[in-house]
């Protein structure tokens, strides 16, 4: 099985339980044999960004328009049979969700962080938009994570 893990990683200066969960799970996985390919982008990076990227970060959890092309191709050279999203705000974009479904892959996207409404409400829009009409999203119940004891965790599986 494929894997292709997808995260926008937090500012280094700004430890994240979030970033922790990714690691472990990308690692997890390699040790079951699972063939794991990653997508990582960093908060970090809009430091060094001139004025006119920076203001297209703006809108680039709309379109995804500073990684979307490296995604799109990443997803042809793969191939994966599951994409698993994390954070996609800043510099992805939850486009990744019709991208990766376009190529034949299943999707999961955890929500670690108290972003979920606004992701929810992303995902839901963008699955409307994008998926066939027999696209179904499965909410597994709010639970409290060990990582972020002050955050709850939800995941949300597009099939």
């Amino acid at each position: 099985m494929k894997v292709l893990v997808v995260h926008n990683r937090y500012r280094s200066t700004l430890p994240s339980g979030e970033n922790n969960v990714v690691d472990n799970e990308i690692e997890l996985l390699r040790e079951a044999g699972v063939d794991v390919h990653v997508f990582l982008r960093s908060s970090d990076e809009i430091a060094v960004m001139n004025t006119r990227q920076r203001l297209a970060v703006a809108t680039s959890p709309l379109d995804g328009r500073s990684s979307r092309a490296a995604l799109r191709s990443l997803l042809a050279a793969v191939r994966p049979d599951v994409v698993h999203l994390h954070n996609p705000y800043p510099l992805i974009s939850p486009t990744v969700i019709g991208d990766a479904r376009a190529n034949g892959a299943a999707v999961v996207a955890t929500v670690n962080t108290s972003k979920v409404l606004l992701l929810l409400v992303t995902l839901a829009v963008t699955v409307n938009s994008v998926t066939p009409p027999k696209a179904k999203v499965t909410l597994v119940p709010l639970v409290r994570s060990e990582e972020h004891t002050s955050e709850l965790q939800s995941r949300e599986t597009i099939s």
